[in-house]
């Protein structure tokens, strides 16, 4: 059993990834921590820790301080970056002190366990392996979505974002977007499959009155035709996935 312990100043995402892993039987969440401080102490306590699912941004202590605390006083623990921070020198600094992976928020629950997995059982991973490619990847989707006219702060943008994002990291996810996608977006953000289709339907819509209308055609062509309807959530995700998967380059 991998042990964890979460450190993330967001309840909300300590509760999902929590929620998760409750019937897991290769991986537990065995300690959680608020802040940098909290998570130091933690380490040096006696709970028996595998990896550590570490937030950058926290009160009293951020996650660099705890990477380099980690460092300078020999915390021999798998470290796995999840965060929303997203900038270059700090990903190369994370990167020197050892984390084996940054991961941007929102992260696919799936694939944060399939990182846990590959992290503590695969000895030859350096220790300045850092998911470069999702980072890249997250940010033309975020650019693409900004250029379509959807607001970030609406539930749709989000919950589109992942869904294009696991559909680029495995196109076997093209023809199972309600049956695969909707349920581990819904898992991962704890919400319905309803919210999650009608949260993206909305969000289209606000695409198509207030998005450039050249993007649109460029992306979407006939579909926006007079005689027919905009695209489905299906059409939107694979169409705007299949372009990007086009420009992806595999860093690592």
């Amino acid at each position: 059993m991998i042990k964890v312990l979460v450190a993330d100043d967001d309840n909300t995402i300590i509760n999902m990834i929590k929620n998760f892993f409750n019937k897991n039987n290769q991986i537990k969440v065995v300690a959680i921590a608020n802040d940098g401080l909290e998570a130091i102490k933690t380490l040096e306590s006696n709970i028996d820790i595998d990896l550590v699912l570490l937030d950058i941004v926290m009160p009293i202590k951020d996650g660099l301080y705890v990477l380099e605390y980690m460092k300078k006083n020999n915390i021999a623990k798998k470290v796995i970056v999840i965060s929303s921070y997203n900038e270059e020198e700090t990903i190369r600094d994370v990167s020197e002190y050892g984390a084996k992976y940054y991961m941007l928020k929102p992260f696919d629950l799936v694939e944060l366990e399939k990182r846990i997995i590959k992290v503590i059982h695969n000895s030859k991973y350096s220790t300045k392996i850092i998911e470069y490619k999702n980072n890249t990847l997250q940010e033309k989707i975020s650019k693409v979505l900004h250029d379509l006219g959807i607001p970030s702060h609406i539930k749709g943008y989000q919950f589109i974002k992942a869904a294009i994002l696991i559909v680029c990291n495995d196109n076997k996810f093209i023809c199972e977007v309600t049956k695969s996608i909707y349920p581990s977006l819904a898992t991962n953000f704890n919400t319905s499959i309803y919210n999650i289709e009608r949260s993206m339907r909305h969000a289209i819509e606000i695409s198509f009155l207030r998005g450039d209308i050249e993007l649109i055609n460029e992306f979407f062509g006939h579909s926006i035709s007079a005689e027919k309807s905009k695209p489905t959530n299906f059409e939107f995700i694979v169409t705007i996935a299949d372009k990007l998967r086009c420009e992806m380059v595999n860093i690592i």
